[in-house]
C-alpha cells in the first residue's frame, strides 16, 4: 500500500543512490499499476507532481518558446548554409559529397542515422542527409533510408530504456540521462506517447525520448505510432537539400 508518506517510493529511490530525484517520475508509473491506492492519495500525489505550481506552468511555456526558437533557427541556418554553398562552393562540396557517399554507400547512411538517433548525444545527422542528396542519391532513397534507420533506432531505444529499469546501475545511468535531458522525462510524464511524438519532431535527441519512454513503460502500440514523428523532420531536411552541381549531375 503506497501512502502519502511514500514508503514504497522511497524504497525505489533507495535501491539506487542518487535517484531520489527520480521518485516523483516513478510515482506516476507506479500509481498507474497500484489499484489499491485511495482516490485521495492518488489525487494528492498526481496533482502535486504533474500539475505543479503556476511558476512551473510558466516555465513550461518558456521552454516551449525556446524549443520553437531552436526549430526556427535550425531551419534558417540550414537554408542559409545551403544558399552559401550553392553560390560559393557548389562544385567542391559536390565532389566531396559524391566521394563520401560512394565510400559509405546506403548501408553507411543507414548506420550513421541509426547511431545518431539511437544513442543519447547532442549531434545531428542532417549533414549526412545533405551530403547524400548533394552526392547524387535520389531524395526518395535518402528519405526512405533515413526514416527506416531512425525508426529502428527508436525501437532499440525503447528496449534499452526498458532494460535500464532493472539493475541498479541502469537506474543510475537513467538518472544521468535525465539530468542531461530533463525535457524528455517531463514530456513522458505529462504526455506519454504524445511526448515521444513531440520530441521526434523537435530538436531534441530522439534517444533521450525513446529511452525514457521505455523506462516509464509507455504504451507500446502508441509508441510505435509516435516513433513515426521523425518522418516530417527528415522529409523537411531532405526537401531543403539541393542536388549535385550541374556538371556533376550525370557523372
Amino acid at each position: 500500500m503506497a501512502t502519502r508518506s511514500g514508503t514504497p517510493l522511497q524504497d525505489f529511490g533507495a535501491q539506487s543512490p542518487g535517484l531520489e530525484s527520480d521518485t516523483s517520475y516513478a510515482a506516476v508509473h507506479l500509481l498507474q499499476k497500484d489499484e489499491n491506492l485511495d482516490a485521495s492519495d492518488q489525487k494528492f500525489l498526481l496533482s502535486s507532481d504533474i500539475d505543479g505550481p503556476p511558476e512551473a506552468a510558466e516555465g513550461i511555456v518558456t521552454d516551449w518558446r525556446k524549443i520553437a526558437l531552436k526549430v526556427l533557427l535550425s531551419l534558417v541556418g540550414f537554408v542559409t548554409l545551403t544558399f552559401l554553398i550553392e553560390h560559393f562552393a557548389n562544385d567542391a562540396v559536390t565532389r566531396w559529397s559524391k566521394a563520401f557517399i560512394n565510400k559509405i554507400g546506403m548501408p553507411g547512411l543507414f548506420i550513421g542515422v541509426f547511431l545518431f538517433d539511437g544513442l543519447p548525444q547532442p549531434f545531428t545527422y542532417v549533414p549526412l542527409i545533405f551530403m547524400a542528396v548533394k552526392g547524387g542519391v535520389s531524395k526518395l532513397a535518402v528519405f526512405a533510408t533515413c526514416m527506416m534507420a531512425s525508426y529502428s533506432a527508436a525501437l532499440c531505444g525503447y528496449m534499452a530504456g526498458s532494460f535500464l529499469r532493472g539493475p541498479d546501475w541502469g537506474r543510475q545511468l537513467f538518472a544521468i540521462l535525465e539530468e542531461k535531458y530533463p525535457q524528455a522525462p517531463d514530456l513522458m510524464r505529462r504526455k506519454g506517447a504524445i511526448g515521444v511524438l513531440l520530441a521526434a519532431m523537435l530538436p531534441v535527441p530522439l534517444a533521450a525520448a525513446t529511452w525514457t519512454a521505455g523506462f516509464f513503460s509507455v504504451d507500446v502500440p502508441s509508441f510505435l505510432v509516435a516513433a513515426l514523428g521523425r518522418c516530417p523532420k527528415i522529409a523537411v531536411f531532405v526537401a531543403l537539400s539541393t542536388g549535385p552541381a550541374a556538371e556533376h549531375a550525370g557523372s
